[in-house]
């Protein structure tokens, strides 16, 4: 045996005094289809945890205006307002930190929603308490990504599931409210999904060749319909001739014409159709290059497959 067919098929061979091992090279060939340049794949990216297209957030932490007064001082305004420019700016949110820039926002929604003046417990004030703590961490995480490990992050994955849980309940209960409260903080709830699964190459190949299919199927069944009632008039008025000679060889045998009604019938129809011609609306046009996207509800707001349920 050669050492070509060896390297070919794999073995040993036997150089000189020496013995070897010789791998066995496949040539792979790739087997190109049609298919293959219509219907393409890519696996979608995976976000991160805070990311607001996972966390379903529209809106991000509003900005504060500098000469506000900081939380603890506001009921001291009177007496703040009569301090010099320079000193007054001490208590303004100009010198404040990232705490006291949350803790305005905080309270200035929390207001928005609260049922009384000591309301805590409502899901409406927890929903928009969770809100504000998420949109903080996010802002924080773009900042900074180191901070995106570890416990903060663990924060905000438990923020993300409670607010989800009280979204839910909400919507169960009180759906007027539940709207009131999305379009208020600028949230999208998405429903858990009935089935969890991964995306796929094969599902996904497959779920695309069966809308490229459908695709086809539907656009081949309008042109064939279209043919049709392109016929119908040719159709109707070798109809009517054939009829109107059954009618004449009636007469001609002086026997009871059978067919007046069809022969008027049919002439009536033949008119419909020439002054109101049927228009027949052209099936929704689908991409024959789709282009595969996740589901909006494939993964549970802020949570893995293997995360904590609450």
């Amino acid at each position: 045996m050669s050492l070509k067919t060896l390297i070919s098929l794999g073995g040993w061979g036997v150089h000189g005094s020496r013995k070897f091992s010789v791998l066995g090279f496949i040539q792979l060939v790739e087997v190109k289809h049609e298919f293959h340049d219509i219907i393409k794949w890519n696996k979608p990216n995976k976000l991160k945890l805070w990311d607001p297209q996972k966390t379903c957030d529209i809106k991000s932490l509003p900005k504060v205006d500098p000469n506000a007064l900081k939380l603890e001082y506001r009921p001291f305004a009177h007496i703040i307002e009569k301090l010099p420019e320079d000193d007054r700016k001490l208590f303004t949110m100009a010198l404040g930190s990232r705490k006291d820039w949350t803790n305005i926002i905080m309270e200035d929604t929390l207001s928005l929603v609260k049922r009384h003046k000591y309301d805590n417990k409502s899901p409406e004030f927890k929903v928009a308490k969770l809100t504000i703590q998420i949109r903080n961490y996010q802002a924080i995480f773009e900042e900074n990504f180191k901070f995106g490990r570890g416990m903060m992050k663990t924060q905000c994955k438990e923020a993300i599931q409670k607010r989800h849980k009280h979204l839910t309940w909400l919507k169960l209960y009180d759906i007027k409210k539940f709207e009131w409260i999305l379009v208020l903080l600028g949230i999208i709830f998405k429903a858990n999904p009935e089935v969890f699964e991964h995306p796929k190459r094969k599902t996904a190949v497959s779920k695309l060749t069966e809308m490229y299919c459908t695709a086809i199927r539907s656009q081949r069944l309008f042109e064939y319909k279209l043919e049709l009632e392109s016929q119908k008039i040719s159709f109707l008025e070798e109809k009517l001739t054939t009829l109107e000679k059954i009618k004449a060889d009636e007469d001609t045998m002086r026997i009871p014409c059978s067919v007046e009604e069809d022969i008027q019938e049919t002439i009536q129809r033949l008119e419909n159709m020439k002054t109101n011609p049927v228009e027949i609306k052209p099936v929704e046009q689908l991409e024959l290059v789709p282009s595969y996207q996740v589901p909006d509800n494939l993964y549970r707001i802020g949570q893995t497959k293997n995360s904590v349920r609450y």
